[in-house]
């Protein structure tokens, strides 16, 4: 396999991936939940923009695209579910609600911390 040199993904043209992370955004914004898995925001994505999608794995060096594309984006983070063993994200100060904090359980974390934080 081929593997990116660090820092691919310099290459994606701005245009498209303001394009991308704009539908990302949209997605994110319109969850009820407040957030999205990584895996579910990738089909959707996938669905709406699949040539952009290809460009950005590409750019990004195939896995952790998505990852990487929001890592440079202010209005979104990542965030961690208890339960959800994948990263997921939502927009910067949405209220997040999960199956695990109607049943009176936690609420999404950041590791190593307490309450709704990002990741990092």
């Amino acid at each position: 396999a081929v593997v990116a040199p660090p820092g691919a993904g310099a290459g994606m043209p701005a245009k498209e991936r303001e394009k991308l992370a704009q539908a990302a955004r949209i997605n994110l914004a319109r969850t009820p939940t407040g957030y999205l898995e990584g895996s579910k925001l990738s089909i959707a994505l996938r669905q709406s923009h699949q040539a952009l999608v290809e460009m950005a794995k590409t750019s990004y060096g195939g896995k952790g695209w998505l990852k990487k594309l929001l890592d440079q984006e202010k209005l979104v983070e990542q965030i961690e579910i208890p339960g959800i063993n994948e990263p997921c994200f939502r927009m910067k100060g949405a209220t997040v609600t999960s199956p695990s904090m109607a049943k009176g359980g936690g609420g999404c974390k950041a590791k190593g911390g307490g309450g709704c934080m990002a990741k990092g």
